[in-house]
């Protein structure tokens, strides 16, 4: 699909293409003009300062939240006193949206920009319920080769399938899930760009958690950042089933298969109704 035939897609355009399209040439405009992180407003009200990233840019097109309806589901499940995990936390956006909710909030980034960004942005709102994790989360406790890009949204963990153009390696402490304390999770957001299977092999522990006890996901689905990792698409879903969980779409459609041409999709896996976890 061209750039065009995705803007013409796009709901803000067919709302207002006049604007639309002009704050699509401020946005390239301004970052010739300054690298200085862009502020702006986030859908619950809270302020947050990005990066120029192709995750940061629709908040700026839009307004409110680069994913809405990622958001949107967070925000109906995640409850005061739930322990949250934010992997890949990136600048905060899902970090800050579960810390106002008055959840605790578990924020692991290993790209130290960006962890400088999110702890800047849980100061400025002050949030005191987030602990940041400067470090990367996978399947084993070891240093880590991690490739930052240029847009940091598209950074990850090193693979022998990435090629290294347009990325700066750096090395970083990675731990495993099962390794945090934390006396109760009741949501788990991870978002890796393909490293997802690492993470949940490094949290084996907490999957196999009872019913009652056992955390939500809500993940992303990327088969082609998955071939990145020499993963196929169906080692992730199958090591949740294994676990008990039930995996869907952020509308509660079941999802046991997938089309060829899919290249990205945000998912759930939960072992109990989402509606029960909303009410606990």
């Amino acid at each position: 699909m061209t750039g065009l035939s995705r803007l013409l897609t796009r709901p803000d355009f067919r709302a207002h293409p006049v604007r639309s399209v002009w704050r699509r040439v401020w946005w390239r405009v301004r970052w010739r003009l300054t690298r200085r992180p862009f502020l702006t407003t986030l859908g619950n009200g809270l302020c947050i300062a990005v990066p120029r990233s192709s995750s940061a840019a629709p908040l700026f097109y839009c307004g409110g939240w680069s994913e809405p309806e990622e958001a949107a589901f967070l925000e109906r499940v995640v409850q005061p006193g739930h322990v949250v995990f934010d992997v890949g936390a990136h600048v905060g956006e899902y970090t800050l949206l579960a810390a106002a909710r008055k959840a605790t909030v578990h924020a692991f980034e290993p790209n130290p920009a960006n962890a400088a960004l999110l702890r800047a942005n849980v100061a400025a709102n002050a949030l005191a319920n987030v602990t940041v994790h400067e470090c990367a989360v996978s399947d084993r406790e070891c240093q880590a080769r991690f490739l930052a890009h240029r847009d940091p949204s598209l950074s990850a963990l090193w693979t022998e399938r990435q090629t290294n153009a347009g990325y700066t390696e750096l090395a970083v402490r990675a731990i495993r899930l099962d390794s945090v304390t934390a006396p109760r999770i009741d949501v788990i957001k991870i978002d890796v760009e393909g490293a997802e299977l690492a993470v949940l092999r490094g949290a084996k522990a907490i999957l196999a958690r009872p019913t009652d006890s056992a955390p939500v996901l809500v993940f992303e689905f990327a088969p082609g950042n998955y071939a990145r990792f020499g993963c196929a698409p169906h080692e992730v879903l199958k090591l949740l089933i294994g676990h008990g969980y039930r995996i869907a779409r952020l509308d509660g459609t079941p999802f046991d298969s997938w089309p060829a041409e899919l290249t990205m999709v945000n998912l759930t896996a939960s072992k109990r109704p989402i509606s029960s976890l909303c009410a606990s």
